[in-house]
């Protein structure tokens, strides 16, 4: 039978990592393996970790789920003082020269209540070689884009919930809506 734990392990410089450790058998001796990384401690008591900028519990015996909304930390993964160093230039640069297109505004009124979100998105996938969105938290902590689309929500489940709306039709529809009588010439 394999029982699993989790060990804690503190960097020097005072973050806590956190790691999936099972035990096992193995010719009548007790020994132990690594199964996981779980990430950055973010709340050791409730089991809450960050790996990748993705905020999620882990249960023993369950997995990875999402965290219950008052168990998020109240501030950031990011400490104040780290934010502001940023990534400037080329962030800035897509900024002035998009919003000067006269499509922009078709892409902001897609979402109203998220163009941020959006905006921020489309940044991370133009501007970066990541192809997944788990990174996206992490990049716009640290870039320009923080300063330009500061409603944006990074989390994993707003990603989620984000692009899962923009599949829809009439989303669609409302892009380009706005988009075919500012760009297409009739």
């Amino acid at each position: 039978m394999r029982l699993g734990y989790i060990h804690y392990d503190q960097k020097s410089n005072g973050v806590v990592y956190a790691s999936l450790y099972e035990s096992f058998r193995d010719k009548g001796k007790v020994r132990t393996r690594r199964v996981e990384n779980l990430g950055r401690v973010i709340d050791k008591e409730n089991n809450i970790f960050c790996q990748k900028g993705a905020i999620y519990q882990y249960v023993l015996g369950e997995g990875r789920r999402d965290v219950p909304p008052s168990a998020l930390p109240s501030e950031p993964v990011v400490p104040e003082a780290e934010r502001m160093i940023l990534d400037f230039g080329d962030a800035w640069f897509l900024q002035e020269y998009l919003s000067g297109q006269p499509f922009y505004d078709s892409i902001r009124n897609t979402l109203p209540n998220e163009s941020d979100t959006l905006l921020a998105l489309i940044f991370y996938r133009l501007l970066t070689n990541k192809g997944t969105a788990c990174h996206a938290r992490i990049w716009y902590e640290r870039n320009y884009s923080y300063l330009t689309f500061p409603r944006a929500d990074l989390t994993g489940q707003n990603i989620s919930r984000v692009l899962k709306e923009l599949g829809r039709e009439e989303i669609q529809l409302r892009f380009f809506e706005g988009y075919i009588p500012c760009c297409i010439p009739l």
